[in-house]
Parts: C-alpha cells; sequence; structure tokens
C-alpha cells in the first residue's frame, strides 16, 4: 500500500484555493479598485478599456434579450 497514506495530502494540494478578490462583495471590490488606480494611476487607461467592454457587452445582451423576449423566443 504505497501512498495510501498520502491520499489526504494529495487532497489537501489539488484542492481549489479560493481568492479573497473572488469573495468581495460589489462595494468592496470599488473600494479596492479606487486604491489601486490612486496607487497606480498608469492602470487607468487599462481600466477605461476594461469598463468599456464590460458596459458594451451588459448592453449589447441585455438587448438581444430584450428582443429575444418581444419577439417570443425567450424562454
Amino acid at each position: 500500500m504505497v501512498g495510501a497514506n498520502n491520499s489526504h495530502g494529495d487532497a489537501k494540494r489539488y484542492r481549489k484555493r479560493i481568492s479573497v478578490l473572488d469573495l468581495l462583495k460589489p462595494g468592496e471590490a470599488e473600494t479596492i479598485l479606487r486604491h489601486l488606480l490612486a496607487a497606480h494611476p498608469e492602470f487607468g487607461v487599462e481600466a477605461e478599456q476594461i469598463a468599456r467592454s464590460v458596459l458594451n457587452d451588459v448592453s449589447f445582451g441585455s438587448v438581444a434579450d430584450d428582443v429575444e423576449d418581444r419577439a417570443g423566443f425567450g424562454p
């Protein structure tokens, strides 16, 4: 039985580690972003691009859902 004693250790090793960032509430994430941008203003342009992309994705998705619902194609 080689390795029988290691099964518990292997489970710990392969367990997915959850980042504290994944646990943040929206307001907490906003605070982190504001502090990060204050400390690193060079990230501002990239943050703007990401924000525009996210807002555009939401807008297009919302419009598509609305069109589907009105046309009777939605669930």
